[in-house]
């Protein structure tokens, strides 16, 4: 199976210099974020069981950065970012921004759909795990700063290992990332694909 990158001419100005917050006893909460619209499809009832699964943690803060579409039985206020409404461009690259890790519970849906959100993670240099999907095992066999669970459980447990997470973060690259894949690229790789068929 072929799984293309999302067709970008460019990202601008890519935050090179940004180094995530490891897990740590200093009082800083780690920020995960649930980035892109939070909709059942792209698995949002999964990250709220996710954090559920975390609750009590003070070392993990959670945040949804992008609107969330439907109804959920869930405060707002436990989340250090949670809006119904359309997020601006600034607001989302503040959140971005302060983002450590970014979790992704894409379904069946989403595997053989290019994602956008990937792509502004990639650009924030911010490491990424994901319930696995073609797309997310993908990614994770061409970079070392994804990284694929079976279970919300096995993501649990990894998250709150300080020693897992944070060599993770310490050793996520993202200088082997090709950051203009374009259209014409994309038809090239079908290509030698179709002909290795």
């Amino acid at each position: 199976m072929l799984v293309l990158d999302h067709p970008v001419e460019t990202l601008g100005d890519v935050e090179d210099n940004r180094v995530a917050s490891k897990v740590s006893d200093s009082g800083k909460s780690m920020v995960i974020s649930f980035v892109g619209i939070a909709s059942e499809n792209k698995g949002f009832p999964q990250f709220l069981t996710f954090r559920e699964k975390l609750s009590g943690e003070p070392q993990f803060a959670f945040q949804v950065v992008g609107r969330v579409l439907g109804s959920y039985d869930v405060d707002p206020d436990a989340f250090d970012y949670f809006s119904y409404e359309y997020v601006s461009h600034s607001k989302m690259t503040e959140l971005l921004s302060r983002t450590d890790v970014a979790i992704f519970f894409y379904g069946c849906d989403y595997d053989y759909i290019a994602s956008g959100a990937v792509i502004d993670c990639i650009k924030f240099s911010i490491p990424i795990i994901a319930l696995d999907s073609a797309l997310f095992r993908d990614f994770s066999d061409r970079y070392n700063f994804v990284k694929v669970f079976h279970s919300i459980d096995e993501m649990v447990v990894f998250i709150k290992s300080k020693t897992a997470i944070n060599e993770f973060i310490d050793n996520s690259d993202f200088s082997t990332v090709q950051y203009d894949f374009s259209i014409a690229q994309a038809v090239a790789r079908i290509g030698s694909y179709q002909e290795g068929k």
